[in-house]
Parts: structure tokens; C-alpha cells; sequence
């Protein structure tokens, strides 16, 4: 009996660290713009970041991109002549893409425009082009709240060990 309640507990400790110790390290951000159809979603590295012009702003290599204007849609992957690939993110949490490219399969890039002052980004723009179509739109990025992964491991600690107390009295 004793054995398989160790299994239990180390079956459990596994479940609950396994997931949060290979994903510590990837924050995602949601982008909002103020040009309907417009919408990003990107996510990076945080172990990444290195000092960036300001050093109170921190510069990221994109780890994921997801980006639409209402008429094309990019992800890294569709992008083949990218000038640039990251993230700024000032002390406040704002973030900001710097990040320019093409999809040479239809002609239609994007490029980014930051307005920095002393630690924070003041204004962001996002610039689209297609031919004759050019469309931009200012935006603002935030960092998506995720629960810390020591938090959730205390917590799932504390539901193991409740499981076990419980089973012992009984």
C-alpha cells in the first residue's frame, strides 16, 4: 500500500511540474488596435532579453506572431524577407512590436513604427501595404496575465499532500 501511494504522490508531482517547468519561460501578448479588422497575437522568450537602446526598455526575439489587417493574415512562418523580428517591452509592461517583413507569395508586407521616450513606449503603429492599399493602425500591446508556475506548483503540492492526509485518516 504504501508503495502505490508514492506512485500516486510522484505520478501527481510530475502532472503538475512537467507542463509548467517546459513553458516557464513564454509570455504572450495581446495586441489591441484602433483600426477594425486589425488584431496580433505574439509571444516570447523571456530568458531572451537583452537591454535595448533605453535600458530601461528590454528588446525580445518573437517567439510566435500571429498578425492580420483585415485582408492578409501573417504568422512567422509566412513571412520569407523579414527585416527585423521582435518584441520592445518598457517598464510599464506596454509592448510593441519592431518587426518588419514580406510574404512574397502575395506581395503584401507589414513594418512596424516605435516612438520611444526615456523608459516607456509612446505610441506604436503598424504599417500594411499591398500594391496601391496602405492601411495603419496604432495599437497598443500588453503582456496576458498567466498564473506564475510556482504558484501553480504550490498549489498542486498542497492538493497532493490534502489527497494524501485525507486517504492516511480514513
Amino acid at each position: 500500500m504504501r508503495t502505490s501511494m508514492k506512485a500516486v504522490f510522484a505520478a501527481g508531482l510530475l502532472m503538475i511540474l512537467g507542463p509548467v517547468a517546459a513553458n516557464a519561460s513564454i509570455i504572450q501578448v495581446n495586441f489591441v488596435f484602433d483600426e477594425p479588422g486589425w488584431s496580433a497575437i505574439a509571444s516570447f522568450d523571456d530568458s531572451t532579453g537583452a537591454a535595448w537602446i533605453d535600458p530601461a526598455m528590454t528588446y525580445y526575439e518573437t517567439y510566435t506572431l500571429t498578425l492580420t489587417d483585415g485582408i492578409s493574415t501573417w504568422d512567422e512562418t509566412e513571412l520569407d524577407d523579414i527585416e527585423y523580428r521582435g518584441l520592445v517591452v518598457d517598464l510599464l509592461g506596454r509592448v510593441a512590436l519592431f518587426e518588419s517583413g514580406l510574404d512574397t507569395d502575395t506581395g503584401r508586407g507589414f513594418a512596424s513604427l516605435v516612438n520611444l521616450s526615456p523608459g516607456e513606449i509612446v505610441s506604436s503603429e503598424l504599417f500594411s501595404t499591398g500594391g496601391d492599399v496602405l492601411l495603419a493602425s496604432t495599437y497598443v500591446g500588453s503582456i496576458i496575465d498567466t498564473p506564475e508556475p510556482t504558484s501553480l506548483a504550490l498549489l498542486g503540492l498542497g492538493l497532493v499532500g490534502m489527497g494524501l492526509r485525507r486517504r492516511k485518516v480514513a
